[in-house]
């Protein structure tokens, strides 16, 4: 999701960040994939083997065309 708005497929992600402006500041909501187990070895479950949601802030970038950029 981004800004708590759920987006369908990467190319949504693409468009709503291009309506942006290098500088804003945004909220993606991402999931970890859900993995076969999601207990450890002590038996206690791990919330990072569940799929698990948590959210991150970022600050947009721009690239050299001066777009705004989402990236590492």
């Amino acid at each position: 999701a981004l800004n708590g708005e759920p987006l369908t497929d990467p190319a949504q992600l693409k468009e709503q960040i291009a309506q942006l402006a290098p500088g804003d500041e945004i909220v993606l909501t991402v999931r970890q994939p859900a993995q076969a187990t999601a207990e450890t070895d002590s038996g206690k479950t791990d919330s990072n083997k569940t799929g698990a949601e948590r959210e991150v802030t970022v600050t947009l970038g721009e690239n050299e065309q001066g777009e705004t950029w989402l990236g590492v």
